[in-house]
């Protein structure tokens, strides 16, 4: 199974470390963190943020692969590559070859070649004995390698007794299992699919025989380019007993050779009678990398080394006799990786010292300490621990497990800056002010300052809501739910660069912010110039202002009415009517309301057109206007709905707004058109335009017309309950009685 993290979650991080080495180590090249993961982030699909424990993960130069997790809910296999992080397996997954689930995933997997290596155990096995397994870095199905239904080469029985050390190198891995017969045991190898299965060292086939006690165990194995170098002792204690490193061809046959033994002294152990001792091995090509000390001295040397696979004298890469910047005295090196004649490793001292190093026998170099700052969010954060994996380490990169106090836990790569790039992006547009309707020209241009290459560099322009698409060049793609234009671009070397445009029309007003984005595979050592943007004034809306300009307000008197002011009505009083340079509105004032008119340009005074409970309602003696509503004006005649005391005398009417006769547009005394009764007033009038002579309005379900300056014949344009087709397949609709 696998899950991606969302785009937004795959940010990266950085920072640059300068360490000031005193003594025989060399000032540090910086080096570049990249933050792949943290606890700060989300799980997919699951609940809750990432776990993180205390785990080593594994990397080989394109994958990091990881777990997560701290209960059964929530175990799971992880790969982070080009393409984010994805979950390669849970405890939901069915063991293959076995008859349950996994219960338990290895803390220390193995990558290589992209090609993931771990040990788990099935749900429906009891005991704590497992199996090795095998599945693709960037998610599929999962192989098993061997486990306790596997027949052990050459021996008695299967692999009951487990699994304890794996090693990978291509599509090889070299792993410690042991059976129920003490003397099946040993190193084996197998190909990831579980094919050519082979014993390389087991008890039945020991070394120097001579002995009285011959080498008999054999552990730790580690597997490079065909060869794999392992750990043997005999049956006593490695501080009192015989023990040395050995190599076999990975194919099996037990040919061992013994690169160096017991009686080798460490470099600078002059005392005599000596005794060296070895630990867990690093094979990386022809160099082999171990932990070693010597069993009858104090200070005993104890520190990790290098030497020839074939054999020869032994390089000090850094022992408790070392002074390491961050770290004195020293007291273990818990964590070790190797990569061609390089080690990277851990060193531990009192009160909690804890440094990260990279040294090759010539030269050892701080990478980090405790208490350094570092690639966390909180400024605060100061490196508390790091955890290394054996096999973390590949053509100079190496990831590592960083906690931080303040701050989250993360797996962070490490690169030194000479491998690494850094990508810059600008952004321009041509023309820099464009109209409306305009085409612009976005270009985007992405300058690789090295010092070294930037690997299948991507380009981005982001394009805001109104700026429309039109095309791109270099194979740009347009995503329209992001708005992202993506770019893929050709390798670029340290102080190359490549432009690719976009084409897009200016479609809204005001300021218009696109952004331009680029990277690499290439660890980057500045990430803050990744990103740039550009800002285009854009053309003002067409009306970018309006003059407000007071007729009429609170403050005005009344022309007619001596030491009064207008009134206006709040809420749902009627709204003024404009057209051209004259307004009519309704305004109040002692005991009574007003019909006015006056010029939009305040000149030529008002107008008083009618006037409540004075005028009287044409048609209707004696009975004096209530109220005026629904104002319309247009070509000088202003129309509006006069209402009455009784409701039934309500009416359409119109009169000019510079002054003159009252019009009656249509009342209750007025024949309904294609219906014979006459309008019925109780259901007020909805006013339609005003225009062309005609004003339209609805009254009782139906839309008529009658002549704006009353007195003649209107027309229904839709009679009530009528029904018209609106498309050739004859849908219609109606209008309400």
């Amino acid at each position: 199974m696998k899950t991606s993290f969302p785009a937004s979650f795959r940010c990266l991080l950085f920072f640059i470390v300068v360490a000031v080495a005193p003594g025989s180590y060399a000032q540090s090249p910086a080096f570049v963190f990249t933050k792949l993961v943290d606890t700060n982030d989300p799980v997919p699909g699951g609940n809750g943020t990432l776990f993180l424990p205390a785990e080593q993960p594994a990397f080989d130069g394109a994958f990091t692969v990881f777990r997560n997790g701290n209960n059964l809910a929530s175990d799971a296999l992880w790969s982070f590559g080009a393409g984010g992080a994805l979950k390669l397996l849970d405890l939901t997954a069915a063991v293959p070859g076995g008859t349950g689930n996994f219960s338990v995933i290895t803390d220390i997997p193995v990558v290589r070649s992209g090609t993931v290596v771990f040990a788990g155990r099935d749900s429906a096995t009891s005991g704590f004995t497992g199996g090795l397994y095998s599945i693709p870095a960037i998610g599929g199905a999962i192989t098993r390698i061997a486990n306790r239904n596997v027949a052990i080469p050459g021996g008695t029985g299967n692999f009951t007794g487990g699994f304890q050390q794996f090693s990978l190198d291509g599509t090889r891995v070299a792993f410690n299992g042991s059976g129920s017969v003490p003397g099946d045991g040993g190193i084996f190898a197998a190909d990831v699919t579980g094919a050519n299965l082979a014993a390389l060292a087991n008890g039945a086939h020991p070394t120097h025989t001579e002995f009285t006690f011959p080498v008999v165990n054999f552990v730790f194995p580690s597997i490079s380019a065909g060869v794999v170098a392992f750990f043997g002792n005999n049956v006593f204690d490695p501080s009192t007993g015989y023990n040395a490193l050995y190599t076999v061809s990975a194919a099996g046959g037990f040919a061992y050779s013994e690169p160096v033994t017991t009686n080798i002294p460490l470099p600078g152990d002059s005392t005599n009678p000596f005794h060296t001792r070895f630990g867990r091995p690093r094979l990386s090509g022809d160099n082999l990398f171990f932990p070693a000390d010597d069993a009858n001295t104090n200070p005993n040397f104890f520190g990790l080394y290098r030497m020839a696979r074939s054999g020869g004298a032994l390089t000090r890469i850094a022992d408790v006799n070392s002074s390491l910047p961050g770290v004195a005295p020293i007291s273990e090196f818990p964590y070790f990786a190797a990569s061609g004649s390089q080690l990277a490793f851990t060193a531990i001292g009192p009160n909690s010292q804890f440094g990260l190093y990279v040294g090759d026998g010539v030269t050892t170099t701080k990478v980090v300490a405790a208490g350094d700052s570092g690639p966390f969010a909180d400024s605060r954060g100061r490196v508390s621990r790091i955890d290394l994996g054996p096999y973390s380490f590949s053509g100079g990169q190496f990831v590592a497990r960083i906690a931080a106090s303040f701050s989250a836990t993360g797996v962070y790569l490490v690169t030194p800056f000479a491998q690494s790039a850094d990508v810059t992006a600008t952004v321009s547009a041509s023309p820099a002010s464009p109209a409306i309707g305009a085409t612009i020209t976005l270009t985007l241009t992405v300058t690789n300052s090295g010092p070294a290459s930037a690997q299948t560099p991507v380009a981005r322009l982001t394009l805001p809501p109104g700026l429309a698409f039109l095309g791109a060049s270099g194979g740009g793609t347009f995503d329209a739910v992001t708005r992202d234009v993506s770019f893929p671009l050709a390798t670029l070397a340290n102080g190359g660069n490549a432009a690719v445009t976009v084409s897009a029309r200016v479609d809204l007003p005001g300021t218009l912010t696109a952004a331009g984005y680029a990277t690499s595979a290439t660890a980057d050592s500045n990430r803050r110039n990744n990103h740039a943007y550009v800002s285009l004034p854009g053309p003002a809306p067409r009306a970018s202002y309006y003059e407000i300009r007071t007729i009429a307000d609170s403050r005005t008197s009344i022309p007619d009415r001596s030491g009064q002011t207008f009134g206006f009505q709040g809420g749902n009083g009627p709204l003024p009517a404009t057209d051209g340079d004259r307004v009519v509105f309704v305004g109040t004032e002692a005991g009574a309301a007003a019909l006015w008119s006056a010029k939009l340009d305040g000149t030529g005074g008002f107008t008083r057109l009618l006037t409540t409970g004075v005028d009287n309602v044409p048609g209707f003696p004696g009975d004096t206007f209530s109220g005026f509503a629904s104002l319309r004006l247009r070509n000088g005649t202003a129309a509006f709905n006069g209402t009455t005391a009784i409701p039934a005398r309500h009416g359409l009417f119109s009169k000019p707004a510079g002054g003159g006769a009252l019009a009656v547009i249509a009342n209750t005394a007025t024949p309904r058109p294609g219906g014979g009764a006459v309008f019925d007033f109780v259901q007020s009038f909805q006013l339609g335009q005003l225009g062309d002579g005609q004003i339209t309005f609805l009254a009782q379900g139906g839309i008529y017309a009658f002549p704006v300056a009353g007195g003649g014949a209107g027309h229904a344009v839709v009679l009530p309950s009528s029904s018209i087709p609106i498309t050739a397949g004859g849908a219609s609709f109606s209008t309400q009685p």
